[in-house]
């Protein structure tokens, strides 16, 4: 006999005279990626690091810098931006079981964002450094797991002991 098909989340919201019916096309949080398994006492989900970078207005050329980088996220989602790596590259979506599901589509568009992260130029200077070693222990866990291991310059040190690399840049941080 075939398995069964798995649970299919639908969400009805009624507010006075309106019913809102949402059918969940992801299954796991879109904020985990897989990467992040080791994180540090003020943990920040992978969408809101990658939002920070995003709404200011780094350009994924130009050198970065966290200084409070604790788990290393606000870091390692500069590196897989610059390298232009599709977010949730490597995880299952809840639509995959639909039955509607094109596989063979999805592998097409797979192997599209795939050619663009190839096509990408390296990053830039990305530094990430906080003062606590058992968080920068984890960032680079983390940026081992991420693959961007080779893209970040990791260092232990406090705030007044940082050295941005010469020339404009930005910070990026979530301080504590």
């Amino acid at each position: 006999s075939e398995p069964l098909p798995r649970a299919q989340l639908v969400l009805v919201r009624l507010d006075h005279d309106q019913c809102t019916v949402s059918v969940d096309t992801s299954g796991e949080m879109l904020h985990r990626r897989g990467y992040r398994e080791a994180t540090g006492r003020a943990p920040l989900r992978e969408t809101l690091a990658a939002a920070l970078l995003l709404a200011s207005g780094w350009d994924a050329r130009t050198p970065l810098l966290d200084p409070f980088c604790g788990a290393g996220t606000i870091a390692i989602e500069a590196a897989l931006l610059a390298r232009r790596r599709a977010p949730g590259r490597e995880r299952r979506f809840a639509f995959m079981d639909w039955r509607s599901f094109d596989a063979a589509g999805y592998e097409k568009l797979l192997a599209q964002a795939d050619a663009r992260a190839e096509a990408a130029a390296p990053p830039p200077y990305i530094g990430a450094s906080d003062r606590d070693a058992g968080a920068l222990a984890a960032a680079a866990a983390n940026a081992l797991r991420a693959g961007v291991e080779a893209d970040l310059t990791l260092s232990q040190r406090t705030l007044s002991d940082v050295v941005p690399p010469p020339g404009p840049g930005f910070v990026v941080t979530n301080p504590p």
